[in-house]
């Protein structure tokens, strides 16, 4: 057999490092998931306790009550008592401790509560975390999200270059409405004991506030538990008490503030809504994701896939995603996301919610592991519907899986020893994965791990045959943009060109040269543009520009429309360039008042706000976006228009303005600049993120250079430019970022630009209608492109891995593709 040294395996070992990098990344994933313990397992759990770890108790229950601890520690502390025992767990923060009461059983049982679901004295979420603001704003507005552009673009990049024809600006407030309070326990409520209760305390004590105990004894109402019969009262009858800082709140206070929303199939029961809400209030979670204990191999891989547990709640942008069997949401987000159905959801509704929710609840979404809800199998038939809801085509999602498969095949056929190699390693990736002890054990894994290329082909096969996903939009709507377009385009493309100019716009030079001549190749609508260069400042511009006519065309279904989905599903992927800026500013001030133009869905305030708490983030851009951002509670307030109209009333009103991926997207960037002279107040600083004219990747991808973006971006300001025009404007360049400003994604970008050139989608309103069948040969031949493509893609992707490596050291040499500066206005 060929051992595979020549050629050298390179496809091979690079399935093998990307194999081992996903077991290690789920791996670790797989064992961060939090574990829900209903009263009803504790309650088995206790029964097998054996009799000497009852010793060397901490606390002890006197008379006929008993106690319970709930709290964050996986540690038991046993109590030991005269009468019926009870359990005890504690919680320490800081050296303090939660202790609850509860009695075991009738018939002096006694035993060991190991479950995680309190809160460690002292850590309870402040109001402020869990507060939400409801925005009300107009619902048919048209939106307008902003980007710098796909795979290196940014949302904040605003398209207020078409907003010169539409109606007078306005501003949007949130109203003034009570804001959504924590969830029901989180507060520190008292509830006095009842009865003969003993109340157990370790730590510091009730008056300094840092621990509780709660008991009810003899004259406590019995009630059920986790489905199992009451406990009548009586000489051991109790109702459980949740220990939080400060005080506890009865179990009789919940759980109103809290609702199911379930998958077809799924019952939760009155136990483990119990346990979901009290896990929930503790930690100030608004959308609790209930995870099966026992889910399917294939379906834990593609949750952890997307989701780092631990990281989920601290990345406010990141997109939501959850198990699609359960969900557990705090009223408040209901009503502000306008769910009106909660149960008998398909998996595919269920997986749009979810991602819906997050956005609702950005830091306040988090998933548990239950064995009290059990598996769904997943529905091939579902998988073109589940990624249409998730903003995914359907067919690049099933040509990716086949690309996959070519690419094993690949490396066998080149290399076979390092491709069969590959192909067992990931054939047995589920158990390097799964191996010891961990919160979810699927059900049937060793079947599912044994078959697993036999299952994948049929999971494949059966989706690639299922039902076609619905459209992006409805039928009537695709006709009327298909009407609209052609009867833009009956007319011709070039009138959304203005007559060539032969003077520089930024210094008036007449000394001009062509730099680029291109064509739109993100969207493949018609069209032809030029960008020319000043010798004499080297100000690069799209000459002609776009008409406002223009702008309205080359814009409609990028961010909005067809493209809404997408394109907010990339901005989600961007925390730690949001992450960056604000730390950037907040290495120089600490903003009172924060307005970010073109601000899109303001996923940069609401990350930036983690960096910085009490700064009060504000966005404008044209359209819905905006509104919808106010919406959800990302921004205080929204302004609706182009910035130099608001910049008179807004004057001298902030102490931090951004526009990151803004101002090449302007029709007059020096207007832009005026405006933010005014706005700010004296002392206060303007950010700035744009793309880097003098980067080198412009030299080897030439027109496929993604920051070109044509022809949506018309104005490209080297550093110099920049800095010259801020301090005619008594301003003064504090610092300036190359490396951290780098988009990265370039390759992949150029290699989709390729795509769209050689394969356009046939579902493109813009584009020729076809019959049926000329429809599905083009969609077969743009993913049979795609599928050919996947090896190239994989390099790139590394490529652009190096890159971003290559640009954190030699960005100020042309190694990035962007620059990022903050600039100081000076008093006086």
């Amino acid at each position: 057999m060929n051992i595979g040294f020549t050629p050298f395996p390179w496809l091979a070992l690079l399935l093998l490092l990307g194999i081992a990098f996903g077991a290690l990344r789920a791996r670790a994933r797989v064992r961060k998931l939090d574990v829900l313990e209903t009263p009803d397992e504790t309650a088995r759990a206790a029964d097998n306790v054996p009799a000497d770890a009852l010793a060397g108790t901490a606390d002890a229950a006197s008379g006929s009550g008993a106690a319970r601890g709930v709290g964050a520690s996986d540690a038991a502390a046993d109590i030991s008592a005269n009468g019926p025992a009870a359990t005890g767990l504690t919680a320490g923060a800081a050296g303090a401790t939660a202790t609850s009461g509860l009695s075991a059983a009738q018939g002096g049982r006694a035993g060991v509560v190991s479950a995680s679901i309190g809160t460690a004295a002292g850590l309870v979420p402040s109001p402020s975390d869990t507060t939400t603001t409801a925005a009300k704003t107009s619902p048919n507005a048209a939106s307008k999200d902003p980007a710098g552009g796909l795979f290196g673009g940014d949302e904040d990049g605003a398209k207020n270059t078409s907003a010169e024809s539409r109606s007078p600006t306005a501003a949007v407030a949130p109203p003034a409405v009570p804001a959504t309070s924590a969830p029901p326990g989180t507060s520190a409520l008292v509830s006095a004991p009842v009865g003969a209760a003993a109340d157990g305390v370790t730590g510091t004590g009730d008056d300094a506030g840092n621990a509780a105990a709660i008991g009810h004894g003899d004259s406590a109402e019995g009630r059920s538990v986790a489905g199992t019969p009451d406990v009548v009262g009586g000489s051991g009858g109790a109702v459980p008490g949740v220990g939080v800082a400060g005080g506890g709140a009865s179990v009789d206070e919940l759980p109103d503030g809290y609702r199911w929303v379930t998958a077809v199939g799924v019952q939760p029961d009155e136990g483990l809504l119990r346990a979901a809400s009290e896990y929930a209030r503790v930690r100030g979670i608004l959308v609790l994701d209930l995870v099966p204990a026992d889910l399917p191999v294939e379906a834990l891989l593609d949750l952890v896939r997307e989701v780092d547990p631990q990281a989920f709640r601290g990345d406010a942008v990141a997109a939501g995603r959850g198990a699609a069997h359960a969900l557990l949401v705090h009223d408040s987000v209901l009503q502000r996301a306008d769910v009106d159905r909660t149960r008998g959801l398909s998996q595919v509704e269920m997986a749009a919610l979810t991602a819906r929710l997050k956005r609702y609840a950005p830091r306040e979404t988090g998933h548990v592991v239950t064995s009290a809800i059990p598996a769904r199998t997943p529905d091939p038939a579902e998988v073109k519907a589940r990624a249409r809801a998730l903003g995914a085509p359907p067919a690049a999602v099933l040509g990716g899986w086949l690309g996959e498969f070519g690419a094993f095949l690949g490396a066998a056929y080149v290399t076979p020893f390092w491709g069969l190699v590959a192909l067992g390693a990931w054939w047995l990736q589920p158990y390097a994965v799964l191996a010891g002890r961990t919160p979810v054990r699927p059900r049937g894994r060793h079947a599912a791990v044994l078959l697993r290329p036999l299952h994948a082909a049929v999971f494949w096969l059966r989706a690639a045959a299922g039902p076609r996903a619905p459209k992006a939009v409805s039928a009537d709507e695709l006709a009327e943009k298909r009407a609209r377009y052609a009867a833009d385009l009956a007319l011709g493309v070039d009138r959304f060109l203005e007559p060539r100019r032969d003077t520089c716009p930024w210094c008036g030079s007449p000394h001009l040269e062509v730099r680029l001549r291109t064509r739109d190749r993100l969207q493949g609508k018609p069209g032809r543009f030029t960008l020319e260069r000043c010798r004499d400042c080297a100000h690069v511009f799209q000459n002609p520009r776009l008409t406002l006519a223009g702008l309205d065309f080359y814009y409609r279904d990028f961010y909005d429309g067809l493209g809404e989905h997408g394109a907010e599903a990339m901005f989600a992927t961007m925390s730690r360039h949001y992450v960056g800026r604000a730390r950037l500013v907040k290495r120089h001030a600490e903003p009172v008042r924060w307005l970010d133009v073109g601000t899109g869905h303001a996923h940069m305030c609401l990350a930036a706000k983690a960096e910085l708490p009490s700064t009060a983030f504000d966005g404008l851009d044209l359209g819905a976006g905006v509104e919808e951002a106010a919406r959800r509670g990302w921004i205080e307030r929204a302004y609706v228009g182009q910035f130099p109209d608001h910049a008179d009333q807004l004057s001298g009103s902030y102490d931090v303005v951004s526009m990151h991926h803004y101002l090449e997207h302007t029709r007059d960037p020096q207007a832009e600049l005026d405006a933010a002279a005014k706005v700010i107040q004296p002392g206060g600083h303007l950010l700035i993120e744009l793309p880097d004219p003098e980067c080198r990747y412009r030299l080897v991808l030439r027109s496929f250079w993604h920051p070109w973006f044509q022809p949506q971006h018309q104005h490209f300001m080297p550093l110099g430019n920049l800095t010259v025009a801020l301090e005619a404007r008594g301003f003064r360049v504090v610092e300036v970022e190359r490396g951290p400003a780098h988009q990265s994604g370039l390759l992949v970008a150029a290699l989709t630009q390729v795509m769209t050139a050689v394969a356009p989608s046939p579902a493109r309103p813009w584009a020729r209608e076809r019959g049926r069948v000329a429809t599905a040969a083009v969609q077969a031949w743009r993913t049979a492109v795609f599928v050919a493509l996947v090896p190239a893609y994989v390099l790139g992707a590394v490529g652009d891995v190096l890159g971003a490596v290559v640009a954190r050291r030699f960005g100020p040499t042309g190694g990035s593709d962007a620059f990022r500066l903050l600039a100081r206005k000076e008093p006086g």
